[in-house]
């Protein structure tokens, strides 16, 4: 869970990034080349899973029997969720310039602009909780809770890319390679409905 502390390091880190001018304004073309670029990120991790899977698949397409492609997954999986927060940002007028920590630099406008500024992911969750006829008090809790653990899923995502793709000795599984994959769907799933 998101702790008051990472909010408040979050908010930190973008007021620095806005003194020093870099955030930018980012016009609709951002946001739906990045939300392209998501979609197509998503759609390249349903692949290599579904080629990992499916001996048949892997044999049309010339790879041996044994290959399994789940840190690829992992990667394409986590990249959705990166391009999918970029067009979140930039949906709301926001880009960041720069390369260096360009993914870290994103966890933390996210939170920032969507946890502890506007809290424009909580409303949305806020939104969908009322028609299901809850109490307004109970559902802000709930939609805040939700709203953490979408962004925290989006850090989460970046460490197990980080640590799969440059630590040696670690294999990706299958088990972590669906998990990446499902929470991928959910975050562009959310990042739809907030853009839409």
């Amino acid at each position: 869970m998101i702790t008051d502390k990472e909010i408040g390091e979050s908010r930190r880190v973008v007021q620095q990034l806005i003194k020093e001018g870099l955030i930018l304004p980012a016009g609709r073309e951002y946001q739906d080349f990045f939300l392209a670029k998501a979609n197509q990120a998503l759609e390249t991790a349903h692949f290599i899973v579904n080629v990992s899977l499916n001996p048949e698949l892997k044999l049309q397409l010339q790879l041996s029997s044994s290959y399994e492609g789940y840190l690829w997954t992992i990667n394409a999986a986590y990249y959705s969720m990166f391009y999918a927060a970029t067009s979140l940002l930039a949906r709301y007028n926001h880009r960041i310039k720069g390369e260096q920590g360009i993914h870290m630099l994103t966890y933390h406008a996210l939170v920032y602009y969507f946890l502890d500024n506007d809290r424009k992911l909580s409303k949305h969750l806020l939104e969908q909780y009322r028609q299901a006829g809850e109490e307004a008090s109970e559902l802000l809790q709930i939609a805040e809770q939700q709203a953490r653990e979408k962004v925290e899923q989006v850090r989460f995502e970046l460490s197990k890319r980080r640590e799969f793709t440059y630590e040696i000795g670690k294999i990706a599984e299958k088990a972590k390679a669906e998990t990446s994959l499902r929470r991928a769907e959910e975050f562009l799933t959310l990042v739809k409905e907030l853009i839409l």
